[in-house]
């Protein structure tokens, strides 16, 4: 309010809560990459200012993307002793990612476990280092995995034509060669 007068400011950008970019969408492996260096970005403003990162809600309607930057928007509320969050956040990816790719349903599920044993203290960096060695190993696969040849060649001799490594012996099977 200034000079008795209220004003009610409204944010017209491209920002968007999961809920709302998700309703029909699809979670890949490119957004994923995104969104947990968003994590560690905020993870580390936390840090800078001595914030409890505690008091971050990870549920994916208090999670913000602008779809134009591509930049995340977490919510933070001072002196929050509620839960994180981060498990309907993990429920929220399950019943939206991509299952074609295998690389992400591993790290998803991977991911749910570790954090259902070490809580919301796996959030963060080691998360995005499973998600880099996951992607790293997927890699390493396909250049191991042979590429099976395009087309095969097979030289067979013409009828009555030795083969060229049999030149220098006597076929006395053919007709006419002794």
């Amino acid at each position: 309010a200034e000079d008795g007068v209220h004003y009610l400011y409204y944010d017209i950008s491209s920002t968007q809560n999961l809920v709302q970019m998700f309703s029909a969408g699809t979670i890949n492996r490119d957004w994923m990459k995104k969104f947990l260096w968003g994590m560690r970005q905020v993870k580390e403003e936390l840090r800078r200012y001595l914030l409890e990162d505690t008091c971050v809600v990870f549920r994916p309607e208090y999670i913000y993307q602008d779809l134009e930057k591509n930049s995340f928007f977490f919510t933070y509320i001072p002196y929050y002793t509620g839960e994180s969050g981060f498990k309907e956040l993990l429920d929220f990816v399950i019943e939206r990612m991509d299952y074609k790719d295998d690389c992400l349903v591993e790290f998803v599920y991977k991911a749910y476990e570790k954090y259902r044993v070490a809580g919301i203290e796996y959030c963060g960096t080691e998360m995005e280092e499973d998600f880099q060695r996951i992607l790293e190993r997927e890699i390493l696969r396909r250049m191991a995995t042979p590429v099976p040849p395009v087309m095969s060649i097979e030289a067979i001799p013409a009828q009555g034509e030795m083969p060229p490594c049999d030149r220098g012996r006597v076929n006395r099977d053919m007709p006419g060669k002794d």
